[in-house]
């Protein structure tokens, strides 16, 4: 899936995000929201999916609400303004990787700017 790393200053914070070119604003809110607070929890709900321990798991977070099935991840923003627009499905076992890349950069963004924020 197609996107960039970008950082933004939020409440006086530097985070590091990703943006896609896809999803309609849901995987963005779905990654820079929940997928930052609660990877290991998701990841682990991926993980049991696909190996087959569970047939499926339905999980809300702070900004959006999913359904994991072994082929498809479906994502809700719980927040979006247009109905139509409120969802995303992607195939799961690619955004797994995608929550392995969030995490690996955010700790690299995390480790690049501690002398930064050390510094003010």
């Amino acid at each position: 899936m197609n996107h960039k790393v970008e950082t933004m200053d939020v409440g006086g914070k530097r985070l590091m995000c990703f943006v896609f070119e896809e999803g309609n604003g849901v995987l963005d809110a779905f990654f820079n929201g929940d997928v930052r607070e609660f990877h290991d929890g998701i990841a682990e709900q991926i993980d049991r999916v696909l190996s087959g321990k569970e047939k499926e798991i339905e999980s809300f977070g702070n900004e959006c609400g999913w359904l994991v099935r072994s082929d498809l991840y479906t994502i809700v923003d719980n927040y979006a303004l247009d109905e139509k627009r409120n969802w995303f499905a992607v195939d799961t076992k690619v955004l797994r990787g995608l929550i392995d890349e969030f995490v690996e950069k955010n700790a690299e963004f995390r480790r690049a700017e501690k002398p930064r924020d050390a510094n003010g």
